[in-house]
């Protein structure tokens, strides 16, 4: 079975299931650029009391399965050399988000691109 199957019957099974099911962002027909700035405003969203990068913070470490840690100096940009988004610590990491919607193929050669 491929992979796009596999999460097709998941979303069938799974996430149908719930009581109530929306995502704003379909909603608002948002393609992959508007889904991309979406994220990254999220990524950069600071709050006034000095602890605002917690949604960044929480990002990397609940979807970058390799113990980084993230501070508030991160740096959150997109559309960087064709890269959809990115979130960076120089010296530390750097963290490349390619937003695939709607099953978007890839670029020649984009992966070697980077």
């Amino acid at each position: 079975m491929k992979f796009n199957e596999v999460v097709e019957e998941y979303q069938k099974q799974v996430l149908s299931v719930t009581p109530y099911r929306m995502n704003l962002v379909d909603i608002l027909g948002a393609n992959e650029n508007k889904h991309t700035k979406i994220l990254v405003e999220m990524l950069r969203y600071n709050r006034l009391d000095g602890h605002g990068y917690l949604f960044l913070k929480s990002f990397v470490e609940n979807f970058v399965d390799v113990g980084l840690t993230v501070s508030p100096s991160a740096k959150v940009e997109s559309q960087v050399d064709y890269i959809d988004a990115l979130i960076a610590e120089p010296a530390k990491f750097v963290i490349i988000i390619e937003n695939k919607i709607n099953w978007a193929a890839d670029q020649k050669a984009q992966i070697e691109q980077y």
